[in-house]
């Protein structure tokens, strides 16, 4: 099974999540009174998430649905929010009674350059989502690691009845795409959003391991679910 295949399809249950999660958020967070007040906007992002979201997924492929759908909902909601207003404003209970003008005022070129991580991510993912780009590292570059026949479980695993018509050594091997994966991308968004923004490489590497420990535990649960995922699949379950 392809992988625009498989994208297709979880972007169907995708566009019917992207529109309940903005109002789902706003329930958690705010309770249902508050939500009507908000529920047009709530509305806005979850069908300019979605729409798109669906068609990249269906048609382009796994790695660009999240991001460009993200920046087409925050596009539209912004430009919805200069022509609608809501009537009031629910803030947490240590918020500020009303927000204030500091003064200070931004120039288009300030504002582009805090967005402009952002903006390199989006570039970056859609050049690494290319299938012209994918086809050039792997058979131009050959820049992968290939284990042809995995250890102690290649050929020994066989595949029944009814995924195969007859009995079939389930071939096991694995092969480590490093440069085309998508972490690569952000990393590469990464290094060069330090450039633009003049992030010595030592708070980088602050910033970096305070995330990493905030995200390992999830990290490791992400990991330990694709392991049992091809633990089972191996398995026959």
């Amino acid at each position: 099974v392809s992988s625009l295949t498989v994208s297709g399809a979880i972007g169907i249950d995708m566009t019917i999540l992207a529109l309940v999660i903005p109002i789902f958020m706003v329930i958690v967070l705010a309770g249902w009174r508050n939500l009507a007040g908000v529920f047009p906007a709530a509305i806005v992002a979850g069908v300019s998430y979605a729409i798109p979201s669906f068609f990249i997924s269906r048609y382009v492929g796994p790695e660009l649905p999240a991001v460009l759908s993200s920046a087409v909902s925050m596009l539209s909601l912004f430009v919805f929010m200069k022509f609608w207003q809501p009537k009031r404003i629910w803030r947490f209970p240590n918020d500020t009674a009303a927000a204030f003008d500091t003064g200070i005022k931004y120039t288009s070129g300030q504002v582009l350059k805090a967005w402009s991580p952002f903006i390199i991510l989006i570039v970056m993912m859609i050049i690494w989502g290319l299938p012209q780009f994918k086809s050039w590292v792997a058979q131009d570059l050959k820049w992968f690691i290939l284990v042809p026949s995995w250890p102690f479980l290649d050929g020994i695993v066989y595949q029944m009845a009814p995924v195969v018509a007859v009995p079939t050594k389930y071939a096991a091997s694995y092969r480590m795409d490093l440069f085309s994966a998508p972490g690569t991308a952000m990393l590469l968004s990464s290094l060069i959003s330090m450039a633009v923004l003049g992030i010595s490489p030592s708070r980088a590497a602050r910033v970096f391991g305070k995330t990493f420990n905030q995200l390992y535990r999830a990290l490791i649960t992400l990991a330990s679910v694709i392991g049992i995922g091809i633990l089972a699949n191996y398995s026959g379950m």
